[in-house]
């Protein structure tokens, strides 16, 4: 419905206010409120269909007549209305509209306004912007770049994402090396060089793991520098334990270096890749 309020009167009867309906010249409809006694003066629109809602009575005014006055025909301009004065004259009154909290738009942004009564509003706001009037960005969790080593972010919600990790890396923020598993490889004895594997997996700067050989069951415990790749870690069986220094290449496929046991020391080489 397009009908525009022009101006609201309260403490009126009905009979008052379809007089001053007739006193306005942009006014083609009055609302009355029975029970509070106020009158709308309305401005609607031909293709208005406006229904009567329980309390209140609308009517148009164009079949509606005012005793002959100074006043009828309405003389007076759009914008004032029309009062009588001494001696069945006239004056045109300037007059306060209905207040319409949504002009000027106080929504920013783009926002909608949407008049709730005569000085509160609601804003519709786009969907990169929120807050009462649409003047706080929407948070983008991926501002800054949550994901680590190269990991591309993609916004899930306002408050959520997913990392696209490379592969080399894996995790929700892409700061954990992805080469755990079986790690076959050799240790040199004696210039001898015998066969070995074991369980390893990496975090972002530890290793740990186990397994078992013909010596016994052990566990893997150490550390690791992602930048570096330098590693160091303990091979801990029941009865003694074996320390590894060495490093690991860039795409974390092989690791190599000396191991030592006692005062035994000999070179390690581990290849996970193939």
């Amino acid at each position: 419905m397009d009908s525009i309020p022009i101006l609201s009167l309260d403490n009126i009867g009905i009979r008052v206010c379809l007089r001053e309906g007739m006193r306005v010249k942009s006014c083609n409809g009055v609302n009355y409120w029975k029970d509070g006694l106020q009158c709308t003066l309305l401005s609607v629109s031909v293709s208005d269909n406006l229904i009567e809602s329980p309390g209140h009575v609308y009517t148009d005014l164009d079949s509606w007549t005012m005793d002959s006055d100074s006043c009828s025909p309405n003389p007076c301009p759009d914008g004032t209305k029309c009062a009588l004065s001494r001696s069945n004259g006239y004056v045109c009154l300037l007059y306060d509209p209905v207040p319409n909290p949504c002009e000027p738009n106080p929504c920013n942004n783009g926002g909608i306004c949407t008049e709730i009564t005569a000085d509160t509003f609601s804003c519709d706001c786009d969907s990169a912007w929120t807050g009462d009037r649409c003047d706080d960005p929407v948070p983008n969790p991926c501002e800054p770049n949550p994901c680590n080593n190269a990991g591309s972010c993609t916004e899930l919600t306002s408050d959520s994402f997913s990392c696209d990790c490379d592969p080399v890396w894996r995790g929700d923020r892409c700061d954990v090396i992805c080469r755990d598993g079986v790690w076959p490889g050799y240790y040199v004895h004696n210039g001898v060089q015998y066969p070995w594997s074991m369980s390893i997996q990496f975090d972002a700067n530890s290793i740990s793991g186990g397994g078992s050989d013909s010596v016994g069951t052990f566990t893997i415990d150490g550390s690791w520098d992602p930048l570096s790749k330098d590693i160091n870690f303990v091979k801990a069986y029941t009865s003694h334990t074996v320390s590894y220094t060495g490093q690991v290449t860039a795409d974390v496929c092989t690791m190599y270096g000396l191991y030592q046991v006692g005062s035994t020391t000999g070179a390690f080489n581990m290849t996970i890749c193939t």
